[in-house]
Parts: C-alpha cells; structure tokens; sequence
C-alpha cells in the first residue's frame, strides 16, 4: 500500500466506510460546535458602530483609550467601561487596537478587563 495504491478497488473494499465517515465528520462537525453570539454583520467602515450592541472599547497608539467615542486615560479605561455597563459585567465588550498598538499594554488591558470581572470581551483589530 504504498504511495496511491490504497485507492484500488481491492484495499477500498476492505475499508469502504472511512471516506464515507470522514465526510460526514467533516460535514457534521462544524453544525454541532455550542453557539457563540457572533455579530451577524461586520461594520462597513473600520470604527463604524457594530451592529451586535457590545460596548466599543479601543486602545490608540499613545495608549489612551476610547469608549464609546469618549477618549480616557488608559488608566482609566476600566472605570469608564464601568460607568457605561451600569456596573453590569455581563455586558459584551468588542476592544480594539490598531495594529501598530503596543502587544504587552494590550495583553495588558485584556488582563485589566479580566480582572474586574469582565468575561464577554472580544479582541477585534483595527487598520
């Protein structure tokens, strides 16, 4: 059974159902994954709104931040995402940082976020 050889009828025969399953695996698979809340769209212009109703939350180069348009030190990031949840951290949060942003103070943001609570935060990339 080198090379090809196993797709001639006489080996075929002796496992017939493995193509078969790897078919159904492969076509099944993918509808039985748990359900995660995805934005049904995709925003038309990079900093557009999103139209699934998380909380945009955006670290710039200088590293101060932006909610919801409302720009605050980063070190108060996590105060304002606070004010604007209603202290509900339950609430979705889509944080963005452009790509020349600074990976250990957006690591570190993230790591800010999960320690007071917030859990539903999605990293998207910005232009």
């Amino acid at each position: 059974m080198s090379g090809w050889g196993w797709w001639r009828p006489e080996v075929a025969e002796t496992m017939p159902t493995q193509p078969a399953l790897l078919t159904l695996l492969l076509t099944i698979a993918p509808l039985t994954i748990a359900e995660a809340q995805v934005p049904p769209t995709l925003p038309e212009h990079p900093g557009s709104t999103l139209s699934s109703g998380a909380l945009e939350a955006r670290l710039r180069d200088d590293l101060s931040a932006l909610v919801e348009g409302e720009v605050v030190a980063s070190d108060d990031l996590i105060a304002a995402i606070d004010r604007k949840t209603g202290g509900d951290k339950a609430t979705r949060i889509a944080f963005g940082a452009s790509r020349s942003a600074d990976f250990r103070a957006v690591m570190a943001v993230m790591k800010r976020l999960n320690d007071a609570g917030f859990r539903n935060v999605a990293l998207v990339t910005l232009p």
